[in-house]
């Protein structure tokens, strides 16, 4: 964060100060209001779904909120601040076609300090992923131990990481992410807060593994909702620069409702209900 900070002083600085580079920024496009909750959403989902399996280990309440607080108060707003400040001085998001324009020996250096950030700060994500990958493999018939699931990813994250990839690819993927992505939680909201007010009985402890494998009325609901968030963000723009993919969740929210009597779910939660 020392060296963000450091660094976006030293690009407004080249700017010309502080009205001289906001003059500049005010000249450009930007993303739009939509896109942008867009982006911020993508962006949360993905730090999110780190996070709860790293908070899970704090040793009370306080340090989980601290560590959020940290993640996505502090840190996550200084380095959008400053990844927007350097593509305003720079004109280009992608800093890798920069530093070779300055130099070969800044873009080495470049590649030297990001490759080692990785080593030294993502610890986290050797630890999810193949918390992730293992058992996804495991599903398959594929057993791969822990120990050769961290290598891979850490070999391949670094080469991949060194390459650019993430700067090249990231910014779709976060936008895919948060259009797509936040249908996911709309049956289990709508599954919890309306349905389940009905039928209070079936959240009950006993009933824990009695459920069906699939939830017919949550796949669809989703798969709807993501389709649409997906239209919404690439194919026809929603009016009034409305995100795509919290009206699709919105959607996908009403859609589960609506279906949910006429999906195989309603009958085997009266039977699993009747049974307590």
């Amino acid at each position: 964060m020392i060296v963000a900070i450091v660094v976006g002083v030293i690009f407004v600085t080249q700017s010309g100060g502080v009205s001289t580079f906001l003059n500049k920024a005010s000249s450009l496009g930007g993303l739009g209001l939509g896109n942008g909750i867009t982006a911020v959403v993508g962006s949360w989902i993905a730090g999110a779904v780190m996070g709860v399996d790293l908070f899970r280990f704090n040793k009370n309440v306080n340090a989980v909120f601290w560590c959020a607080a940290s993640c996505f108060i502090f840190t996550n707003p200084i380095l959008n601040v400053v990844g927007y400040i350097g593509a305003v001085h720079i004109g280009e998001y992608n800093y890798v076609i920069w530093m070779l324009g300055v130099n070969l020996l800044v873009a080495l250096l470049g590649v030297f300090v990001w490759t080692t950030a990785l080593w030294t700060t993502d610890n986290s994500e050797l630890y999810c992923n193949a918390l992730y990958t293992g058992p996804s493999l495991d599903a398959f018939g594929i057993h791969v131990s822990r120990k050769k699931l961290v290598a891979v990813c850490g070999i391949l994250g670094t080469l991949l990481g060194a390459l650019a990839f993430y700067q090249l690819f990231f910014a779709d993927f976060i936008n895919v992410l948060g259009s797509m992505a936040p249908p996911l939680c709309a049956p289990i909201l709508a599954d919890y807060f309306v349905i389940g007010k009905r039928k209070n009985k079936k959240y009950s402890t006993e009933l824990l593994n009695k459920h069906p494998a699939v939830r017919w009325a949550g796949v669809v609901s989703f798969a709807i909702g993501a389709i649409l968030g997906y239209v919404f963000q690439y194919i026809v723009p929603l009016p009034y620069g409305l995100p795509a993919g919290l009206f699709a969740m919105v959607v996908s929210f009403i859609i589960y409702i609506l279906i949910y009597n006429l999906t195989p779910d309603a009958r085997i939660d009266d039977k699993m209900v009747k049974e307590i």
